[in-house]
């Protein structure tokens, strides 16, 4: 299981609001699942105390971070800055993951197949979430094979572009 977030020192309530909910998601994945959980929190400076245990130990490199996201059996994705889709998750659908993602706040133009990704709300919910997809491989590889294929349909540039020109006259 895999999940890796940069910590924002912006100090205020939006930047505070995101760092505490992930460090609870964090905090929960470690403690239930031990070192089968990879990741935490990345970043350059001195984390604050309540931060300082979860610190990642995967560098934030993009050839490496990619090859943790790509061999992990699954990943998590909370959302962004104002409920905002998270480009992770874009990523997590393009390499074909199998993805538990916080509720996100805004819609996606097309609605995910069924069994795409496993939604959560609080952090608690992560570990059900992850329980349910350890439990059942075929469940894992079902929401691999329709990440990436949602991401071709519906998201890919091309095909998004395609989509939208096509649509975009009055016929």
């Amino acid at each position: 299981i895999f999940f890796q977030v940069a910590y924002y020192d912006w100090n205020n309530n939006h930047s505070d609001a995101i760092n505490y909910f992930r460090l609870e998601v964090i905090r929960a994945l470690k403690n239930y699942f031990g070192n089968k959980f990879i990741g935490g929190f990345y970043y350059d400076g001195i984390l604050p105390k309540p931060f300082n245990n979860y610190r990642s130990n995967v560098s934030s490199e993009f050839k490496i971070y990619k090859k943790f996201v790509t061999n992990a059996k699954i990943v998590i994705s909370t959302n962004g800055f104002g409920g905002s889709v998270p480009w992770k998750l874009v990523e997590y659908l393009k390499w074909g993951c199998a993805i538990v993602s916080e509720q996100n706040a805004h819609l996606f133009r097309v609605p995910m197949y069924k069994n795409t990704i496993q939604m959560f709300t609080l952090p608690e919910e992560v570990i059900d979430k992850c329980k349910t997809l350890i439990s059942d491989e075929n469940l894992i590889l079902e929401q691999k094979m329709k990440s990436r294929k949602y991401f071709n349909s519906f998201i890919k540039p091309r095909n998004l572009m395609k989509d939208i020109l096509e649509n975009s006259f009055i016929k």
